[in-house]
């Protein structure tokens, strides 16, 4: 994981690290702390975020943990679990059609054992890798399986049933 655009913490993401700065100011600036984060901000499209100024915000993007301060950033990554899947989808894909084979897809959740940043993790690495799947599905011709292993029951659940209860959805 990317801690430094994932995580807001109070030390780090502040304007002298090189966080918060708009493009066209950043640009005036000689500081390469500046110019480093623009580049991840073009990177992910996101702004990237003074500590202090979504310290209070209540917003399904952020979750905070009450006993060390920190701010996880959902949606970032969300942003960059899509191109770890994106690679790793396609590459399968091309080379399965390479060999003219169904490919075999082997997931595991990288990430989730001791770098494991918030509980909910895993949760967000199912729902993406879904999206992704669902995204890319008609160029995916030559996987015909992906098994994920080594998941909690309660967030394969979540993958499989949209957080629905089954019962509710059958006739």
């Amino acid at each position: 994981m990317e801690w430094q655009d994932i995580m807001i913490t109070p030390t780090q993401n502040t304007k002298e690290r090189g966080y918060g700065h708009k493009a066209k100011p950043a640009k005036k600036t000689k500081n390469p702390k500046v110019d480093y984060r623009q580049l991840w901000i073009r990177f992910y499209e996101e702004q990237d975020l003074l500590y202090d100024k979504v310290e209070f915000i209540n917003s399904p993007r952020f979750f905070k943990d009450e006993k060390t301060r920190y701010i996880f950033d959902n949606l970032l990554m969300k942003k960059r679990y899509a191109i770890t899947f994106d690679t790793l989808l396609l590459e399968a894909d091309a080379r399965g059609k390479a060999t003219d084979t169904q490919v075999y897809l082997h997931v595991v959740g990288i990430g989730l054992g001791a770098w494991r940043a918030v509980q909910h993790q895993d949760k967000i690495f199912l729902k993406t890798f879904k999206e992704r799947i669902q995204t890319l599905l008609l160029c995916l011709t030559h996987i015909s399986v992906v098994h994920f292993s080594n998941f909690r029951p309660s967030a394969a659940k979540d993958f499989i049933t949209d957080g629905e209860d089954c019962l509710e959805r059958s006739p």
